[in-house]
């Protein structure tokens, strides 16, 4: 037996009476009841596989008190691994759902604007029209006024000629106008231009 099985035996049967305290009690009653070489190498070969001691914590306190002990727990390799795969998709999925929560957020504010900015169409539509309504009359009534100036305008033309002694017809001649129009534009002439119909002359 070597001197770090012989620490490891005592260590291991401080907890139980087996091992160091057991092999000294059986040692201690003579030849016929003593531990023979293997017999001792059996039991600790035992107890070192029960409680999968770490020779390093052998005699130093550490471990987790048992029935057969202190046993140390050793992290492997495959559970190390295991916990920083876990560690790692716990983080991508963080990752994943913050990328996916700030993508709804600004699907929210596209989809609101999008709406709001539809309905303005709309709202500019219906005041287009109301507002073409609005120019449309007012359109209208500048229009008139122009219109009614022109002809008195070019009625009192019609008279002042028609006073120089000139006929509608002449007129017409002159103007290249019809002698229809020439009538109308007189009528429309100011009413301090124009002439009585009994002194129109046609001819």
């Amino acid at each position: 037996m070597t001197f770090m099985q012989e620490v490891c035996g005592r260590s291991v049967g401080r907890g139980t009476g087996v091992g160091g305290g057991e092999l000294k009690g059986r040692s201690g009653g003579g030849e016929g009841t003593g531990w023979t070489e293997g017999e001792r190498s059996a039991v600790l070969r035992k107890k070192w596989r029960r409680n999968k001691l770490v020779v390093a914590e052998c005699g130093c306190g550490g471990g987790t008190p048992g029935p057969d002990g202190f046993s140390v727990p050793v992290m492997t390799a495959a559970g190390a691994s295991k916990l920083e795969a876990r560690r790692r998709a716990v983080e991508a999925n963080r990752r994943a759902n913050a990328a996916r929560a700030a993508r709804d957020k600004a699907n929210i504010k596209d989809a609101t604007t999008f709406i709001h900015e539809v309905a303005k169409i709309a709202e500019v539509e219906a005041w287009k029209k109301e507002r073409l309504a609005q120019l449309r009359e007012q359109v209208d009534a500048e229009a008139a006024t122009k219109v009614a100036t022109h002809r008195a305008e070019a009625g009192a033309a019609v008279a002042r000629m028609h006073d120089r002694g000139e006929t509608l017809t002449t007129i017409a001649a002159r103007t290249d106008m019809g002698i229809g129009i020439v009538r109308t534009m007189l009528r429309h002439a100011p009413k301090t231009e124009q002439l009585s119909p009994a002194v129109v002359r046609l001819h």
